[in-house]
């Protein structure tokens, strides 16, 4: 069966008779569309990411992702559980649905490069019911819209992450021409690169490190090049200031138990470099993504993913 778009389902209804109501939101920002779509389609990240709901998957592929949505409702303050079902009817234009009671709600989202680097994203919304029921709709539109809100100021700070380490020369690979739902699940997976030709090297002085207060950065400002440091009585440790899975911002508050998390996706890291204090002995952890030469007086620091 061909996939139905937003319309047709729509359109469908009406012959049985639903009534639909209709609500729109978009959001502009310094960020490319195929940042928007991986935001939209990463399955990962709720579960870290968004306060007002939890999402258990219960089929994902390439282009379709179904859960039990744990949904808080604005207004309220009630958790509905709702079944979601979502996929890629087109190149960056998805249509979502979900029903509860005598209502059924459609959502459709299509993302548009408007500027070189800025994108516009426009939300679609059809609540639907028998005409006895349609007395709700401006109350269940008025809650769509607050979520919407609500989520965008959780999910925007990540697509303008991406946006900030796109200007700096980071690339985001994907196996296809839109992010697949599913590749969002392999989390160990580096999808940060620079190409190749750009810098990916760098050269650190240990004496910066052993001068370097807890959080100090360390390196470039920002970026996969850019690193900070954790101090404490004994040892030094130099850790990436970007998850290289899909370009977090990783800090202080990131580390537990002598490991970093990702704040997106719970992705688990050792310090590059360790350092003792007392007699400057140096262990360099394996890593996939960086490679240390320890040369006397400085640390040359090379960024492996090059495409």
């Amino acid at each position: 069966m061909s996939k139905k778009s937003y319309k047709e389902i729509i359109s469908s209804l009406e012959r049985q008779n639903y009534k639909f109501d209709y609500y729109n939101s978009e959001t502009v920002g310094n960020y490319l569309p195929e940042d928007a779509d991986w935001n939209y389609k990463d399955i990962e990240h709720p579960k870290l990411v968004h306060s007002d709901f939890s999402a258990i998957p219960t089929y994902i592929s390439k282009d379709m992702a179904c859960s039990i949505n744990l949904q808080r409702i604005p207004l309220i303050g009630i958790t509905l559980p709702l079944l979601i079902v979502n996929y890629e009817y087109s190149k960056f234009n998805q249509t979502y649905y979900t029903s509860f009671g005598p209502y059924i709600i459609f959502i459709d989202t299509n993302i548009k490069k408007i500027e070189t680097d800025k994108t516009i994203v426009k939300t679609k919304y059809a609540v639907g019911s028998k005409s006895i029921f349609k007395f709700l709709h401006g109350l269940i539109g008025k809650i769509l819209l607050k979520n919407y809100k609500k989520l965008m100021t959780e999910d925007t700070p990540m697509r303008d992450r991406k946006g900030k380490l796109r200007k700096i020369g980071h690339h985001f690979f994907s196996p296809n021409d839109t992010y697949p739902f599913n590749y969002s699940e392999q989390i160990s997976e580096s999808n940060v690169y620079l190409l190749n030709g750009e810098k990916n090297t760098i050269e650190i002085n240990k004496n910066d490190i052993l001068k370097s207060q807890n959080g100090n950065t360390i390196g470039e400002k920002i970026g996969v090049l850019s690193f900070f440091i954790s101090n404490d009585e004994n040892k030094i440790n130099l850790w990436p200031s970007t998850c290289s899975h899909e370009g977090a911002e990783l800090s202080l508050k990131c580390i537990k138990r002598e490991r970093i998390f990702c704040p997106w996706h719970n992705r688990i890291s050792m310090p590059i470099v360790i350092m003792d204090k007392l007699n400057q002995n140096l262990k360099i952890n394996i890593n996939k993504d960086y490679e240390v030469i320890d040369e006397e007086e400085k640390l040359k620091i090379i960024y492996k993913n090059i495409k």
